[in-house]
């Protein structure tokens, strides 16, 4: 599909070290100026580094509540995706996204989106399906050197039961020795299943309100 206007990805996204909850407000406000159909069915490059920024930004975001992540930036090319620094070690970061399988979800925002009917059962039986599917994807890609991997899952986030993270973590274990570490963002939450079981959520709220530009 043509467009009649060329949208980019701001410069200052790349390379430059950004305070997490700082780049994800600016890459808020610069998405939302982006219609939601757009977002959601433009396939170019710029796009889909912007999506990226978004995941990037809120899983930084939490993790700086942590002490975990100090600054967050764009790589351009091809790999990794983002790199975050904590403290002197920086850390590349490939992402993913794991989504309803079959979803279409361009179509869905070619209309007014609908609120589809919540299956929390359903969603957390889809997530022990597809971020497994999702993660040997990514491990088959043979990344040299390896990089850390972070799963943004876009699944009802009343899907989510706290007590079945362990059975997520035992589910990739096989595809551990690929990434030194695989993490999940699911909602505001960043949950680490390897090496170690860790759940993170955001102590102040990483949000700047009034502002499109997440996945849905």
């Amino acid at each position: 599909m043509q467009y009649a206007t060329e949208i980019t990805v701001p410069k200052s996204w790349f390379g430059k070290h950004w305070e997490p909850r700082a780049f994800l407000h600016a890459v808020q406000r610069s998405n939302k100026r982006i219609s939601m159909r757009r977002f959601f069915n433009d396939r170019s490059d710029a796009i889909r580094s912007r999506r990226e920024a978004y995941a990037a930004g809120l899983f930084a975001a939490v993790l700086s509540d942590h002490q975990l992540a100090d600054f967050v930036w764009l790589e351009r090319g091809e790999f990794p995706d983002f790199h975050l620094l904590a403290g002197t070690e920086e850390k590349p970061f490939e992402l993913v996204e794991a989504d309803r399988r079959g979803r279409r979800r361009g179509e869905e925002y070619k209309t007014r989106p609908r609120l589809r009917h919540l299956d929390p059962e359903g969603d957390q039986e889809e997530a022990r399906h597809v971020i497994p599917e999702r993660l040997a994807l990514k491990a088959r890609k043979t990344y040299r050197p390896a990089p850390n991997l972070l799963v943004y899952v876009n699944l009802s986030t009343f899907a989510r039961r706290p007590e079945a993270d362990f059975l997520l973590a035992e589910s990739v274990q096989r595809w551990a020795a690929c990434f030194p570490s695989i993490w999940l963002l699911w909602g505001g939450l960043a949950i680490q299943l390897a090496p170690k079981l860790g759940r993170y959520g955001a102590l102040r709220d990483p949000f700047l309100r009034k502002t499109a530009g997440a996945f849905v």
